[in-house]
């Protein structure tokens, strides 16, 4: 379960199941309070966070090798997300699409 607190209030902001897969990081988006980061084995998901619900969208790996796990997570000066996972291989995810972005892959990074 992905649950969001405030914990000024004590209060749930929301909550929703995620995979039944193994979640091994979890990230607030640093620039965008309403953007929540989760990845672990075989997946990359970013929440939107908007009241008292949270929606998702899967990473798409397209022309890349789908990894056993996304083991991590950071996030760049422009917004983009930085991952490496179980492969060895890093790729950057644009804010802006669920997709790596062109020639940022295993050849490019």
């Amino acid at each position: 379960m992905l649950t969001v607190w405030d914990w000024q209030k004590k209060s749930k902001g929301a909550e929703i199941k995620t995979t039944n897969e193994v979640v091994l990081a979890v990230e607030f988006h640093p620039t965008d309070a309403n953007t929540i980061i989760t990845c672990g084995k075989s997946h990359i998901f970013f929440w939107t966070w908007s009241g008292n619900s949270l929606t998702r969208k899967q990473g798409i790996f397209g022309k890349y090798e789908k990894p056993k796990f996304v083991q991590c997570l950071a996030f760049l000066g422009n917004g983009d997300v930085l991952t490496g996972d179980s492969g060895g291989v890093m790729l950057i995810w644009s804010k802006a699409t669920v997709e790596p972005s062109p020639g940022k892959g295993p050849k490019g990074t």
